[in-house]
């Protein structure tokens, strides 16, 4: 944006004015299942090597397969909610081509 310091300043004085409430909701909604499944991901991550590194031989058997499963469940659905059509990405984009439109006029 520039040598513009106020940008954020900007940017969030136009969140507030000329973004509405649905779209708020919907990204709100979007970014805190997106935070969740980051944060199952991570727990999971942690909890899976610790049931690899304690059960080596007997992984399958604990509940080590049960974190992996964990795991690999939220990392796809943080992507899909990132990726997917319509989704994070897709709001933020919006969002900021609306923004930069709103200050190039």
């Amino acid at each position: 944006m520039g040598n513009d310091k106020n940008v954020h300043n900007k940017y969030f004085q136009f969140y507030d004015d000329k973004i509405s409430d649905k779209q708020k909701d919907i990204t709100e909604k979007y970014t805190s299942i997106y935070h969740f499944s980051v944060n199952i991901a991570i727990a999971s991550l942690i909890l899976t090597l610790t049931y690899l590194a304690t059960y080596r031989l007997e992984f399958i058997n604990s509940y080590g397969i049960f974190t992996l499963l964990i795991l690999i469940v939220s990392i796809f659905l943080s992507y899909q909610i990132f990726f997917g059509d319509r989704k994070i990405k897709y709001m933020f984009k919006r969002q900021y081509d609306k923004f930069v439109s709103s200050i190039n006029n």
